[in-house]
Order: C-alpha cells, then sequence, then structure tokens
C-alpha cells in the first residue's frame, strides 16, 4: 500500500529491524532511538540509492536513527512535499523533505502559506538530471527560434513555468506522470519531460535507441542548481538536539551513498527490496536488478548525460538566490 516504508519493508534475509535494535542496543546504549521521518518528492527509485543502502546496511542505527519513508505527496505533479515538511511542528519526529532546488526555490517565492518556514540543508545530486526527450532522431540541441515555435512540450505541472521560460516560443502544456510517454509515442507532444536517471534508460531500452535528448541545465544559460536537496522546517532546526538528529541523518545518508558508489549491484538490490512496497509507474524503468544496477552506476561516477552526485559527505548549507533574480534559471 501507501503507508510509510520502513526498514521492516526491506528483504527479510536482511534482518534489518533486528539488526537496528542490535546495534543500537550494543553501541547506543546511552540514549534513545530518535525517529526521523524522509519525505521524498518521487517513487523510491535508484535516485535514492544512498539512503536505502543507508537503511539496509544499519548506517541509521549505528547513529541512533529509526528512518521511516513517507507516502508520496505528489510526485512531480504537485510539489507537495514543501508544504509537508513546512508544517512540522518542533517538537515532533524530524521531518526531512527532498525535492528539485528550482522547486523549493519557487515556493519559498510564491509565499505559498506555510512553505516559507522550511530551509535547505544538503543536497544529493550537484547536478541536475532534469531533461527533455524526444523520440530517437529528433533534434533537440541547438534549437532555431523556428523550430522552437513548432516544438510541443509536455511537463509535470510544477515544471510548466520553468521549461515556459527556457522555450518562450514553445508550446508547453502540463502532461499527468503516467501519459507523457504514450502522448510522445502517438505525436501529440514533441518532447516530454524526463529526469536522466532511470526514465532515459527506460526509453532506450523500449525504443530501440537511445531517445534524443535536451538537458535543461545550461539550457539558454540556465542554472537550476542543486537536485535532490534535502530540507526541514525552520521550527525543528531552531532545536539543538533537531540539529544534531540531522547532522547523524546526513552523515548517514552521505555515507550510504559512498558505499552505493562503491557497489552498484548491492545498492540496486537495497533499492528494489523498498520499491517492492510501493505502487509505481509501469514505463519509467524495468523492475530488474540489471536495469537498476545500470541506473545507480552513473549517480556514482557523474553520469554519462551530466547529472552528478553531491560527493561531498557532510552538511552542505544551500544559499537559495534573492528574490530579484530569475526565478528557476539559478
Amino acid at each position: 500500500g501507501r503507508g510509510a516504508l520502513t526498514c521492516s519493508h526491506l528483504a527479510p534475509s536482511s534482518g534489518c529491524r533486528g539488526t537496528s535494535r542490535a546495534l543500537l542496543q550494543n553501541q547506543n546504549t546511552h540514549r534513545a532511538m530518535r525517529k526521523v521521518l524522509f519525505q521524498p518528492d518521487y517513487f523510491m527509485s535508484p535516485q535514492f540509492a544512498g539512503l536505502a543502502v543507508a537503511l539496509r546496511t544499519g548506517r541509521y542505527a549505528r547513529r541512533g536513527i529509526e528512518l521511516d519513508i513517507l507516502p508520496l505527496g505528489g510526485a512531480g505533479e504537485r510539489a507537495e512535499e514543501v508544504s509537508i515538511v513546512a508544517r512540522a511542528k518542533a517538537d515532533s519526529p524530524l521531518l526531512v523533505g527532498s525535492t528539485e532546488q528550482y522547486i523549493l526555490t519557487q515556493a519559498l517565492r510564491d509565499g505559498t502559506p506555510g512553505e516559507s518556514g522550511v530551509r535547505a540543508v544538503a543536497a544529493m545530486f550537484g547536478r541536475s538530471p532534469l531533461a527533455l526527450a524526444a523520440l530517437p532522431g529528433r533534434e533537440l540541441t541547438g534549437l532555431t527560434q523556428a523550430a522552437a515555435e513548432e516544438l510541443r512540450v509536455g511537463v509535470h505541472e510544477d515544471t510548466v513555468g520553468l521549461v515556459s521560460r527556457l522555450l518562450p516560443s514553445a508550446v508547453v502544456v502540463p502532461v499527468g506522470r503516467d501519459d507523457k510517454m504514450e502522448l510522445l509515442r502517438s505525436g501529440q507532444i514533441d518532447a516530454a519531460q524526463v529526469y536522466d536517471v532511470t526514465e532515459t534508460l527506460k526509453m532506450e531500452a523500449d525504443l530501440g535507441a537511445a531517445p534524443a535528448l535536451l538537458p535543461l541545465e545550461g539550457l539558454g544559460g540556465a542554472r537550476l542548481g542543486y537536485a535532490q536537496v534535502l530540507f526541514a522546517a525552520h521550527a525543528q532546526l531552531r532545536e539543538q538536539d533537531q540539529v544534531a538528529t540531522l547532522q547523524d541523518f546526513l552523515a548517514a545518508t552521505f555515507d550510504g551513498w559512498a558505499a552505493a558508489k562503491s557497489d552498484p549491484r548491492a545498492a540496486a538490490d537495497a533499492v528494489m527490496a523498498l520499491m517492492a512496497n510501493q505502487p509505481a509507474p509501469s514505463d519509467h524503468w524495468d523492475h530488474s536488478l540489471p536495469f537498476h544496477q545500470a541506473s545507480v552506476r552513473p549517480l556514482g561516477r557523474g553520469s554519462r548525460r551530466g547529472c552528478s552526485l553531491d560527493p561531498a559527505p557532510k552538511t552542505r548549507l544551500l544559499l537559495l538566490p534573492p528574490r530579484s533574480s530569475a526565478a528557476g534559471t539559478m
């Protein structure tokens, strides 16, 4: 179902929950286990490989953390993860969300009630894998003004404003995550928004050739900033004990990413164990170990097409641009 994913959802052989308790008793007897809630912005998939590895291997438990992964809050259709985190109370379990930097910045600028109460604290990817994909053989790079005017682009609801600014001559329309690939194949749109992690690999497998790809990073001078930005509520960041918990969560998470980089196969297996307990789109990946291993590997080495894992195993405070900057072109 769509309930929170916890360590107990891993394969039974992993013994993760029991391992967590044993590690807590052996190494953290001086303090109680602290619960941390993680609010993802997308389905559990290889883009969360570091978190999955840290969970399976007891890295969170060794730091006294019991991690629960919450159900999705929009999954790219609407950026609900920001408002969910913003509502966290100071004395509630620490709630950490993930989203794209441009989405977080846009939410803060729009002044949506409650959403000004969050702050970015770290980032899992150094650059955004966000891109537009077209059928093989179509040229997307170096678009002329005339070609852009004829381009029909389908993007998720929370990305319409960004792509409209980057391609002002194109016809940009909101499309559902589950509908965009069929719209692309049928010719109703010329290009679709993709995240160059699993979606482009799946398209290549389905179409028999790599899709034409136009990364949004750098398009028209755009700087999208970090991807998979981790953020928390100001109300919780004012509490010293919550900050200490956050530091332990981040240290374990980036340690998990280091392990994922060194062993993509094991990382893919950890991700698949969590994926088995949630609904997911059917056309964004092949649910096989080789496919997910291929998805994890480029995240650890800097990616085949420009996405790069933030390598710093430490808290990275992000300074969001001032309101006067052009939204979405950081």
